[in-house]
């Protein structure tokens, strides 16, 4: 029987956890994937942390001389096949455990962000980043900068597939709504997202404006925790009549998001840019019709490309919001099979275990 391929996924940012049920909770998003992975793949996880713990195959350590020991000796126990290294931000790190692992192929997960602006960091990062063998990225669009930079050299270097997701569930809309206190036959509209300018609620109020000049009802939920833009957005809405249709929610805990998800008809996002887009992929593992901008990693996460719009256009997102009025009625399951397929924990480790196993096969041959 061959032997069966050994999978790493590391992250090297230490968030100060103290025990492996706190990270898998606080990273909940980004590490689903990995109770799913084929049968013939060893999965296995490091974090750092304040503290040692151990569960399972999942190991915290601490960045001191006792705890980096240890970590070495787990690696040289381990003897990963493949490792799954998150962030860009950690070029040294990164480098000192591709010399750790001399023989063992690497891939770099994207999450968010750009090479550094400055010269000789983004030196540091090409030089160090260079040596990985893959990188993942939600979409290659997002890649531009890091070839530029001289960090990816080709293209035959890239993987796309997301990366995090969610476990959240369609339920029954009209029962979430009687929950929630929510009228059962408004039009529904949820904004999952910080009041900033790079989230950009004020296009969407522009819209809204005129979804309300057309003599349209609906009703807006606003979930943010970030502000800055709050008191523009709730005056313009004040000044524009239609205050009454937004309930400016604020910050709620993530779980509760799903019961509010399922009572949505319509998931907005104005972003100008954005590096996974979970709350995209919740709102369609919800049945929400999303109504999105046109982005790099927006383009690969929607069933419905002819309702995105361009960054900051209100009239295109108006256009959208007008057209998901009139065609969401039987799009939830069509939404959920979408998020199934492409976006859920399983579509990951389907994905991710794909790619293990063929370049396993490629070393092979």
């Amino acid at each position: 029987m061959a032997r069966k391929i050994n999978f790493l996924d590391i992250s090297v940012y230490d968030r100060g956890i103290a025990s492996v049920d706190a990270e898998r909770a606080t990273t909940a998003h980004s590490i689903g994937y990995l109770d799913h992975l084929d049968d013939r793949i060893n999965c296995y996880a490091v974090r750092f942390g304040a503290k040692r713990d151990a569960w399972r195959n999942w190991r915290i350590f601490t960045y001191s001389l006792s705890g980096l020991l240890q970590f070495c000796g787990h690696m040289r126990s381990i003897r990963p096949d493949f490792v799954l290294f998150h962030s860009f931000r950690f070029p040294i790190r990164f480098l000192l455990l591709k010399w750790l692992l001399p023989d063992t192929k690497f891939i770099v997960q994207h999450h968010a962000g750009n090479p550094s602006p400055n010269a000789m960091k983004r030196a540091v990062q090409s030089f160090c980043y260079a040596k990985s063998d893959h990188f993942n990225f939600v979409t290659r669009h997002q890649a531009g900068m890091f070839y530029r930079a001289g960090i990816i050299r080709d293209d035959a270097q890239i993987l796309e597939t997301m990366v995090g997701s969610t476990a959240f569930r369609l339920l029954d809309k009209e029962q979430c709504r009687t929950e929630l206190a929510l009228p059962a036959s408004v039009f529904t509209i949820i904004w999952v997202g910080h009041l900033n300018n790079n989230k950009d609620p004020m296009t969407l109020m522009r819209a809204l404006a005129s979804v309300h000049e057309a003599g349209l009802s609906f009703r807006l939920l606003m979930f943010y925790g970030q502000d800055a833009l709050l008191w523009e957005a709730r005056a313009f809405a004040q000044a524009r009549g239609f205050a009454q249709s937004v309930s400016f929610k604020g910050q709620v805990e993530n779980g509760a998001l799903e019961k509010w998800l399922n009572a949505s008809d319509c998931y907005v996002s104005c972003s100008h840019s954005e590096g996974s887009g979970i709350a995209l992929a919740e709102a369609l593992a919800c049945g929400c019709l999303p109504v999105v901008t046109r982005i790099p990693s927006f383009n690969s996460m929607t069933p419905r490309p002819d309702l995105q719009f361009a960054v900051g256009d209100d009239r295109g997102l108006y256009a959208g919001l007008r057209s998901a009025m009139e065609t969401h009625f039987d799009q939830r399951h069509a939404n959920r099979k979408f998020f199934e397929e492409r976006l859920s924990f399983e579509a990951i480790a389907r994905s991710v275990s794909a790619w293990v196993i063929r370049d396993r096969a490629d070393d092979k041959s």
